[in-house]
């Protein structure tokens, strides 16, 4: 079917047809007779009765956290994990539940990482190295193991130029260079060191994909509610009743609270609210279509707060456009990129 032949949801109504009475026989258990109430909105009196098929991609976007906060979620969530790879590996997390004990030590080869610590937009860091270093116990066993520093003296920083001059990466000196080291077991350090590129207090970049996590799970929770109303929900037409301004501002623009008031087939009256920046979407019409759970009216979502565009067919079956794929390509594209890295990260793949 052609995306002509849809009918937009969004799209404003003809005056002469913003009611459309429902003409089916009296409701059973003394509920209201349906020809005494109007359908209200002429979009949702062209909606196929329940149950519905809901699009895959209505489904997909709604489950994996779809919206404006959800996909913002999830590319601050997909950011912050390329840091976590990067950095995850090269913290010391263990340093500082050990007990470390001066010894003595010899520096048998010393290099430069890629890591500094420090800096700015003007200034470059102090460089992190990898000390190689040695050590004999009481017992005549010999250790050798790699521990790393923020900075070296003036020496071996010379010892490493002139090494990198000659196109080696690494300085090995003439003979080794006795320093003082500590140890935990047959685990040693050199002293002030640590068995990692980076100290523990980096660990505070995992907040980061904690809070863009947050965020995918904050949008993503109303998902299974959204699509059971969706396939099984009541049609009716909601009246605003309250636009409030939240403290929350989304690209520069304020976030509003909107309450809407709808009849259900019972007679009785409920509220509905939705928190949107973009004030076109909402109230925009005398009345906006409402699907709600007719043995819990209480639960309802209205159709223009959805994650995305719904529209219908011609026969008033559910239908996304294709080009709201979006919706649901970017929090795929984000797992399938991080799980692929994962898989060959721990050598799966």
């Amino acid at each position: 079917m052609a995306e002509n032949d849809l009918l937009d949801l969004d799209m404003p109504l003809d005056s002469e047809n913003e009611y459309r009475p429902a003409m089916k026989p009296d409701a059973p258990n003394g509920d209201v007779p349906s020809e005494s109430r109007p359908v209200g909105h002429e979009r949702l009196a062209r909606l196929e009765p329940p149950p519905r098929c809901v699009p895959l991609l209505a489904r997909l976007t709604m489950r994996l956290g779809g919206g404006t906060l959800g996909m913002f979620g999830w590319v601050f969530f997909g950011f912050s994990m390329i840091f976590i790879w990067a950095f995850a590996p090269n913290i010391d997390y263990t340093s500082w539940t050990k007990t470390w004990t001066p010894a003595k030590g010899e520096i048998v080869a010393l290099s430069k990482t890629n890591m500094s610590v420090g800096g700015g937009d003007h200034r470059e860091g102090t460089p992190v190295y990898e000390y190689v270093i040695r050590h004999t116990t009481p017992a005549g066993k010999v250790i050798r193991q790699a521990s790393y520093r923020t900075g070296a003296p003036a020496k071996l920083r010379k010892g490493y130029d002139t090494a990198l001059q000659n196109g080696k990466d690494e300085y090995v000196p003439p003979k080794p260079i006795p320093t003082g080291i500590e140890r935990s077991g047959d685990e040693i350090r050199i002293a002030g060191g640590r068995t990692a590129m980076m100290g523990v207090e980096l660990c505070f970049v995992f907040l980061f994909p904690v809070v863009g996590l947050g965020l995918i799970l904050g949008a993503a929770w109303r998902g299974p509610k959204r699509i059971r109303l969706l396939r099984d929900g009541i049609a009716a037409s909601a009246t605003l009743k309250s636009k409030e301004a939240t403290s929350t501002r989304v690209n520069n623009c304020t976030v509003y609270k909107y309450t809407f008031e709808f009849t259900s087939r019972d007679g009785t009256a409920h509220r509905v609210t939705a928190k949107t920046y973009r004030t076109n979407t909402l109230g925009d019409e005398a009345f906006e279509p409402v699907l709600y759970d007719p043995y819990f009216p209480n639960e309802a979502v209205l159709l223009d707060a959805l994650p995305m565009k719904i529209r219908l067919d011609e026969m008033g079956r559910l239908r996304v456009p294709s080009y709201k794929i979006g919706g649901a390509l970017l929090p795929l594209a984000v797992l399938g990129g991080h799980g692929l890295y994962a898989l060959h990260h721990f050598g799966l793949l």
